[in-house]
């Protein structure tokens, strides 16, 4: 009987040394894990509804781009990504608005401080996001087009739970030729 109880003494410790090693290992994964979680980015990617519909109803750019941007959707737009660059260039020049309220300094890429078009052609200066059946005529900062053929780019954004979320889904293009109207 005495025999036993020494080499029942050293399964005992053996015992506790692997359980202390579980609950080390447990441990270190909970505290990576809440790390992780607390670093890394929400999985969940904002979506813009279907019914999103920008289109370029006016282009020109005679010495200058002009265009006009109207809403045919059911959902309010609260800016654009405006890229313009030679025809069948992928990365092109994002432009930005110019801002008709006298602020600016960052690359403005909302309708707000833009001129709406009204029906009889009157112009005022828009106070937030461009509404269904409006149509707006941004200005931009200092862009020349540099080839006699430009392909535009719009991609509409809209705020998703106060969020700026970009509509991937309703990208636009159109071809201008410099010195015409289309």
């Amino acid at each position: 009987m005495k025999d036993l109880l020494p080499s029942d003494k050293k399964a005992v410790s053996l015992m506790i040394g692997y359980v202390l090693l579980i609950v080390l290992a447990v441990g270190i994964a909970g505290a990576v894990y809440s790390f992780l979680k607390f670093y890394l980015p929400d999985t969940e990617i904002k979506e813009c509804p279907n019914d999103v519909s920008l289109i370029i109803s006016n282009a020109s750019c005679d010495g200058e781009l002009k265009i006009e941007l109207h809403n045919k959707g059911f959902f309010s737009i609260d800016g654009a990504y405006v890229k313009a660059g030679a025809v069948g260039k992928v990365a092109k020049d994002t432009l930005c608005f110019t801002d008709q309220t006298g602020t600016g300094g960052t690359c403005n890429i909302l309708f707000e401080g833009q001129a709406l078009v009204g029906g009889d052609g009157s112009q005022t200066v828009k106070k937030s996001g461009l509404k269904p059946g409006e149509i707006v005529q941004p200005g931009f900062k200092s862009f020349t087009p540099k080839e006699e053929e430009i392909e535009i780019e719009i991609e509409p954004v809209i705020y998703v739970e106060d969020k700026l979320t970009a509509c991937r889904n309703a990208i636009i293009k159109k071809v201008v030729t410099c010195g015409e109207s289309s």
